[in-house]
């Protein structure tokens, strides 16, 4: 399958009935594919005074165009998921670790995806933090599973 072809199967997919809420707002956001060295599938820059990504841009790494529709609509589920939920209100605030944030913001992503739309795989398998789901459950917020991490001072799954 080429390139345009993956593109426009995850935008069909994102239109259907069960991610109708994603692909609207994914319509909001240009996706720019990168040739990146980092080692992930996509990100955003956050605004953090609004709910918005502060370029108008989801990131995405140009190997999902390699890999099935199915995972790519799951990257931009991901990102649009780091901006429905604000999570730059606290990654600009100096008083926490960025590393160990981030990290529990994607492990609360990762499981909200995993249990609403178990049809949309991940590229890579999910990014959640088995231990800390064990003892904090798999409602548990961003900031418990920051404080959890942190404590138990890992971000190794």
């Amino acid at each position: 399958m080429d390139s345009n072809e993956t593109v426009r199967k995850a935008k069909l997919l994102l239109m259907m009935k069960d991610y109708l809420f994603f692909g609207i707002m994914s319509q909001r956001f240009k996706w720019e594919f990168v040739d990146t060295k980092k080692p992930v599938w996509g990100w955003v820059y956050l605004n953090p005074s609004l709910d918005e990504s502060a370029d108008g841009k989801i990131y995405l790494n140009k190997k999902l165009l390699q890999m099935s529709h199915k995972n790519l609509a799951y990257v931009v589920c991901h990102e649009l998921l780091h901006i429905l939920n604000r999570h730059a209100s606290r990654e600009f605030d100096p008083s926490i670790n960025k590393e160990i944030f981030s990290v529990a913001c994607d492990h609360t992503i990762e499981i909200f995806l995993r249990d609403s739309l178990p049809d949309l795989p991940p590229p890579d398998g999910y990014l959640i933090h088995k231990k800390a789901e064990d003892e904090l459950g798999s409602t548990a917020s961003v900031e418990a599973v920051y404080e959890y991490l942190k404590n138990n001072a890992t971000v190794s799954q």
